[in-house]
């Protein structure tokens, strides 16, 4: 699986990405960060560079429409930190792997912390704007989230989709109203301590 951390300009969170991944169960595991900045970053992981527009579905396109052969493929923001050593296991359930469902503004997978089959990502409809309008970076983002491209109605009945506390949508709790306690070590291990500030 590649894990692909999208990030525009916050350094100091790729380096706590990759404090983690030295004390993470990464077996089969490729990190990549997407920068779409102009933002030197040194580091022993792929880097691959795109231009913002799109934001970050921008990047996840320009990497489905340029890369293959990596299987699964889970894509998330710089910010998204785990902290449980073996998370990235818990995101190989189904054909779509979600963190966060919402009921805002319409039944959705947030489009953050999501693991996808390489048969999904070439699946995916994104905005036809997507790669072309700065002007409508979060409109587009929105649109392929929650909107009129929501990628979880369009997949919902081509492929299997679980959210990674082991739910299945639409009979998913929404985000907000529980504590994502699956996120954190499992009973008895330690969790990620991060030795680098956010």
């Amino acid at each position: 699986m590649v894990v692909l951390i999208i990030c525009y300009n916050r350094a100091h969170n790729l380096k706590a990405w990759e404090a983690a991944w030295e004390k993470m169960d990464t077996t089969g595991c490729e990190l990549v960060f997407a920068i779409t900045s102009d933002m030197e970053y040194n580091t022993k992981h792929d880097v691959v560079r795109y231009p913002n527009v799109g934001m970050d579905m921008g990047a996840l396109k320009r990497f489905i429409d340029s890369e293959s052969n990596y299987g699964r493929l889970m894509w998330c923001p710089d910010d998204f930190l785990p902290l449980r050593p073996d998370l990235f296991q818990l995101y190989d359930t189904a054909d779509v792997v979600g963190t966060f469902w919402s009921t805002q503004t319409s039944s959705h997978i947030r489009s953050g912390g999501v693991a996808i089959t390489e048969q999904v990502a070439k699946a995916l409809i994104f905005p036809p704007t997507l790669l072309t309008s700065r002007s409508r970076g979060k409109a587009n983002c929105y649109d392929f989230e929650h909107l009129r491209c929501n990628f979880y109605r369009k997949l919902k009945y081509k492929f299997s989709i679980k959210m990674v506390d082991g739910t299945t949508p639409p009979n998913s709790p929404h985000w907000e109203d529980v504590s994502q306690e699956y996120l954190k070590a499992a009973q008895g291990s330690q969790e990620i301590k991060y030795d680098c500030p956010f």
